[in-house]
Formats: C-alpha cells, structure tokens, sequence
C-alpha cells in the first residue's frame, strides 16, 4: 500500500512530506479510519501544534486521515519516526 504523510504546522511551520510503501493490514486501516473520523467534530487547530495528513492508497481506493499532535496513534508515530530517522 502506498502511503503519503504531510505534517504540517509546529512552532516553524515547515511542512514535510513522507512518501513511501507499506504493510499496513485492512484492520489496522479500519481502526485508523475509526479514530480520524470520531475526533473529526472535536479538531481544534492549535497555533504550534502539528497536523498529520495520511493518505493511503491501495490499487484504486483512495483513503485519507487526518490527526492532530494530541491524537495520533502511537504506531503511526512510531512510522513517522523510523522515517525521518529516528
């Protein structure tokens, strides 16, 4: 599955992106789409918070996420650590 992540936001405010493929299991997708879509109603923008955007693509379906800094899933921030290197 091909993966985007764009994090955006922070004290700077550079933006930086992340592109790559990935394992992920439809179940795992599941449950990402569960805690984007509920915390969606309750998003507040925070002046040097950060945003995650993840988009994942698999074949023709398009699914995208989006967390602030408060609410994203420790094993997501574990990817984005491995990638950026630590």
């Amino acid at each position: 599955m091909h993966y985007k992540i764009k994090i955006t936001g922070g004290f700077v405010g550079f933006a930086r992106t992340y592109e790559g493929e990935t394992d992920i299991s439809l179940t795992q997708l599941k449950a990402l789409q569960r805690i984007s879509k509920s915390n969606l109603r309750d998003k507040k923008v925070f002046r040097d918070g950060q945003q995650y955007n993840l988009t994942l693509t698999d074949n023709e379906q398009v699914y995208t996420l989006e967390f602030t800094e408060q609410e994203i899933p420790q094993d997501l921030m574990n990817l984005i650590s491995s990638l950026k290197g630590g």
